[in-house]
């Protein structure tokens, strides 16, 4: 019978934490659902293609444990910063991809992003750990820890799959709509016998245009939020956040200036 202390959710480092992996996992699912139908119907790529990618994806969560290790074993440097840095990974991977999806592209151009995607999960990973190690008692660390396994399985594997699986019908059906009256009878004349290829190429361009679709929405919330998180650890724009008086209060600053100036 599973059981999670509820005093788990007292420390307000790891709620933090549970909200930035939450966060990550629903960026990080795209690889499940976007990558793969890109690589599989677009691309045609083979089980040693897809094995090639993901040596890539490896090495570059090799580059990401060592420079987690450097960051804040050798020079111990601020841990939030490290999470912030792997959103900015994230982000530049989520860009990179959306820049780089055609169905004409080489695989040597996707070496770089899926290792950049590897980076970042490794840094997100490392540091979320690390930080409920350091911040809670040892008898309810083990159930923080499986609740961060929760969130990434869930969400990353279940949840996230299922908003970009439902995105994915969605984009292709309306884009299919959007360009499907120009294959008019006049032009299905001119190219009957070639009726099979164009369909075929028409239905991958689709997808191809599905995916970038996805991949620029995904892109554009993964940097506004790493933007807020840039700007909340900087102390200059912190202090000036001041908090907004309840309507209450207002309402009573009001009444003394309105009797002062009848007085």
């Amino acid at each position: 019978h599973p059981w999670i202390d509820p005093s788990v959710f007292s420390f307000k480092k790891a709620r933090v934490l549970f909200f930035f992996t939450a966060i990550a996992e629903l960026f990080l699912a795209t690889e499940y659902v976007c990558e793969e139908v890109f690589m599989e119907s677009a691309l045609e790529y083979d089980t040693m293609s897809n094995a090639t990618l993901d040596l890539f994806t490896f090495l570059g969560c090799i580059s990401g444990c060592i420079f987690s290790l450097v960051w804040l074993k050798i020079f111990d440097r601020n841990k939030f910063r490290l999470i912030t840095i792997g959103f900015i990974a994230l982000s530049l991977y989520l860009v990179m991809f959306y820049n780089l999806l055609d169905v004409n592209i080489n695989i040597e151009k996707l070496y770089l992003p899926v290792a950049i995607r590897g980076f970042a999960y490794a840094t997100i990973s490392i540091t979320c750990m690390l930080i409920l190690e350091l911040s809670m008692p040892f008898p309810i660390f083990f159930q923080s820890l499986s609740l961060f396994n929760m969130l990434h399985m869930v969400l990353g594997g279940v949840l996230g799959c299922a908003i970009y699986t439902q995105m994915l019908k969605y984009y292709i059906a309306d884009n299919i709509a959007r360009y499907g009256n120009k294959f008019d009878h006049v032009m299905m004349g001119h190219l009957n016998t070639q009726f099979d290829k164009i369909i075929e190429r028409y239905i991958v361009d689709v997808q191809v245009i599905s995916i970038k679709q996805i991949y620029g929405w995904v892109a554009y919330a993964c940097i506004l939020f790493t933007i807020m998180l840039c700007l909340y650890k900087m102390p200059a724009v912190r202090s000036g956040i001041a908090k907004m008086p309840s309507w209450r209060v207002l309402g009573k600053v009001m009444r003394r200036a309105h009797k002062r100036e009848m007085a």
